[in-house]
């Protein structure tokens, strides 16, 4: 690649600046060479007059790169898992990045959601093909103890604010993926509970729980995971 970079540089450098690099924010040979070879493995066509070159070394590379696949060594081809999304929001760090992205799943057909992220799907398949992540299993125990320290520390008067704090001060950053409200009555210590991570929407929120319900029965009626079998 280095005898292609240096014969074809007003190629590589027009190429290098038209691609997105998430893997370093400082300008630097080592970027230009990382962004030169996700181009190469993506869009060799785009190297102008020398896509022909190009063209050749992407044939080389993919070759050894299906033989690596198969001995289990994956190699991201667009350079970074940011280079794979769709959204194309600027000025987003990373996380923020991820969560739009995940947001607008649901209109994407799964078809081309495959073909979006294939070599990632490919390395994951293979790390664990027979196993699918329960998110609800995951995120039950956070709600339950968000809640029950919740519930424990407030009053009717008790601001929102006062109950995420309560929430974080329990649960740390993973209360960010709910939000808590207040909506008691002068009977009843009551909480409204949504969503807030688009990473995780769930028909079953926004709900309201009482501090007389049974948590244990509650939240996993909310989030009742994967059905087996």
């Amino acid at each position: 690649m280095e005898t292609f970079m240096s014969k074809h540089q007003s190629a590589v450098d027009a190429a290098a600046a038209l691609y997105p690099d998430w893997s370093s924010k400082q300008s630097s040979a080592l970027a230009k060479r990382r962004v030169t070879l996700a181009r190469l493995l993506t869009k060799p066509e785009s190297f102008g007059d020398a896509a022909a070159d190009a063209a050749s070394l992407f044939t080389r590379y993919n070759a050894l790169l299906g033989a690596l696949a198969e001995l289990g060594c994956f190699f991201l081809r667009r350079g970074a898992v940011e280079n794979y999304y769709r959204t194309g929001t600027l000025g987003l760090a990373k996380p923020e990045l991820a969560a739009e992205e995940a947001a607008g799943f649901e209109a994407i057909s799964i078809e081309d959601l495959k073909r979006d992220y294939e070599n990632i799907i490919e390395a994951l398949s293979h790390i664990a093909p027979n196993q699918r992540v329960d998110e609800d299993q995951l995120l039950r125990p956070k709600l339950g103890a968000a809640l029950t320290a919740a519930f424990l520390g407030m009053d009717l008067g008790s601001s929102d604010e006062q109950l995420n704090t309560l929430a974080r001060t329990t649960i740390g950053t993973d209360a960010e993926v709910f939000k808590l409200f207040n909506g008691s009555t002068q009977d009843d210590l009551r909480i409204k509970v949504q969503i807030a991570s688009p990473l995780f929407q769930r028909n079953a929120f926004p709900f309201e729980v009482s501090n007389s319900d049974n948590l244990n029965i509650v939240v996993p009626t909310k989030l009742p995971g994967l059905k087996k079998g």
